[in-house]
Formats: C-alpha cells, structure tokens, sequence
C-alpha cells in the first residue's frame, strides 16, 4: 500500500484548490473581451498571485520519485507514471480541444473531431494540460534524475540548484527588466530545478525553511508585494514560473507541508487521503466548468460591480464542481485504474 504521507497530502490538495483559483481568476481575462482595465488588473494579479501552485506540484514529484529508497524501475517510470499521463492527454485533452472548436465557431462538424486528436499532438487544448505534457518528458528522464541524487552528495546537489536558480530563474528575470540578452542558459529546465528543490527539501530539511513562521511570513509578503507591485505598474517578471520570487515562495510553501510529511496516520488522514486521490481529477476537469459558465453562459464574476466579492462563490462553485466530478469520474474503474 502507498505510504499516505498527510503533510503531502494537505499540501496536494491545498495546490490544487490554488489552481483551480487562479483559473477562475485567470480565465476571465482571456474570456471577457474588452475587460475594463482596473478588473484586468484585479483579475490578473490573483492569477500571478498562485502561480506558486504548479511548481509546488513539481516539488511534490521530486519529493515521492526521487527519493533513492522508492522502488522504482525505468521501466515502472514509463509504463506506470509515463502512459498514465499520455492516456489523460487523449481521454481529456480530445474532448476538451473539441468544446474550444464549438465555442469559437458557435457550430460543431465532423471534421473537428479529426482537428481535436491532431489538437493533443500540438497542444492546442485546454491550456492546463501544458502539465501534463510536461510530465510525461520528466517521468521519461526520471531514471536518469533518480541515479544522480541516489549517488551525488548532498553539495554536489547545492550546487545544480545553485546553477539552474541562477541560469534559469535569475538571468532571464533580468533580462525582462533590463533589456539585456544572455546567451547563457540551459532551456526548458526548470521544472527539474522544482523536482531538484522538492527532494533536497524533504531530503535534507535545511535549517532556514524548517521555520514554519518565517515561511508563512515570506508567502504573505510576497503576495501582498504581488499586489503592491501590480497596482503600481511594476513589472511582475520575478513572478513568472520561472521568476526566482515564485519559486521562493513555492519553496516556502511547500516545506511548511513536508515538516509534517511523515507516515503519520492522525484521527483526520483518512479524509485526507480520499481527497487527496480526487486531486488529479480535480485539476483535469476544473477548466470545464470554468468555460461553460464564462464562454457558453457569458457569466463571470465581471458581470458584477463588486467583481472583487463574486470571484469567491464562483471559485467555490468550480472547486466543489470539479471534486464532485472527479469523485464520480473515480467511480469508473478502467478511468480510476489507468488514469486517475
């Protein structure tokens, strides 16, 4: 039976419902034409504000998968953790790219059912399934991550974190403030310095991020510098996936959960756990529910004048939506067995 760590748990559920937030948020933008520029502001800083979100996932990933004492074979990684992925892309991402082709032309035809498959191979679905193509590239490699950290001390470990914060988090947030081009970089890595992050945390429980309070502290004063920066037209470049203020606050996030990471089974855990399991249904589905209101309804929380109150039923609307929907999803059993 897979060890049920609560700490992990909570923190996977927690990453989930911020997603789900920061696509009721986001979507607004991109669905309401002509959005008047102080809701685009409001709405659009919510979104940069949870972007912490998905690399907490990451560091989840690196966390379970990369610690030496999991068993875990190449060819486990591919056919387990790999194909799962790729079944999801197909299973959702095809009907998915299919409601995008019905709500754009206002019309269905036959022939967007072929322009829905070739949709997936492109990636011109759902926006969110980006994730997911994501870890299919990581599960693939993940043997080759998992012998590095199984055998490199813990310095040598310091210092690709050190190289990869610096060449990807760094030198591109400079670059977007100043200007400046740097031809130093390694592409498309930063999700293996999340990974990277996650087990080193976990792993080695580094004095400076075992202080819950400090955490909490960094998390509510970068958000409030979110805020604060948006409103004053500052750039928000350090915010980015790869904005080295995100991925501190996504660090301190996610080790205020791992210090309570053990196989702790407390009075609660049991619920913990079957929420947990609803999670990645959840955040497959969430979009869904999202388009239909905003897209087909034309219902969104711009439809009101106090924009900044009705976010909050319309995100605990979507929530409640997408874990009842994952929980009835789980309930078929080759969908709950091979995807799920």
């Amino acid at each position: 039976m897979e060890n049920r760590l609560s700490g992990i748990s909570l923190l996977r559920i927690v990453a989930t419902i911020s997603v789900i937030a920061l696509h009721t948020a986001g979507t607004v933008t991109t669905a309401v034409p002509q959005l008047e520029g102080g809701m685009f502001t409001f709405f659009n800083l919510i979104t940069i504000a949870f972007c912490w979100a998905v690399p907490v996932f990451f560091m989840i990933t690196g966390s379970l998968l990369l610690n030496p004492r999991k068993e875990l074979t190449a060819s486990k990684c591919v056919k387990k953790y790999a194909l799962r992925m790729v079944l999801a892309l197909f299973i959702f991402g095809i009907p998915f790219a299919l409601l995008m082709l019905i709500f754009n032309q206002g019309a269905f035809s036959p022939v967007m059912l072929i322009d829905s498959v070739l949709a997936v191979f492109t990636g011109d679905t759902f926006a969110h399934l980006w994730y997911l193509y994501v870890l299919v590239g990581i599960y693939l490699i993940l043997p080759v991550l998992r012998a590095f950290v199984k055998n490199a001390p813990k310095k040598d470990i310091q210092i690709i974190l050190a190289v990869l914060f610096l060449l990807d988090f760094i030198l591109p947030t400079v670059s977007a403030y100043t200007g400046l081009s740097f031809e130093f970089s390694i592409p498309f890595t930063y999700p293996v310095f999340y990974l990277f992050t996650g087990y080193y945390v976990s792993s080695y429980k580094p004095a400076v991020l075992r202080n819950r309070a400090l955490n909490t502290a960094v998390i509510l004063l970068l958000t409030a510098a979110v805020f604060i920066m948006g409103y004053n037209n500052i750039p928000l470049h350090c915010f980015s996936y790869t904005g080295p203020l995100t991925a501190v606050m996504a660090a301190a996030m996610f080790s205020n959960f791992a210090a309570c990471a053990g196989n702790d089974k407390p009075a609660h855990s049991e619920l913990i756990w079957k929420i947990d399991r609803l999670c990645f249904g959840a955040y497959l589905i969430h979009p869904v529910f999202i388009q239909f209101a905003y897209r087909f309804l034309k219902f969104t929380p711009a439809s009101f004048e106090m924009y900044y109150i009705a976010i909050i039923p319309f995100f605990i609307a979507f929530t409640i939506c997408s874990f009842v929907a994952s929980w009835i999803m789980s309930l078929i059993k080759p969908l709950r067995k091979y995807v799920l």
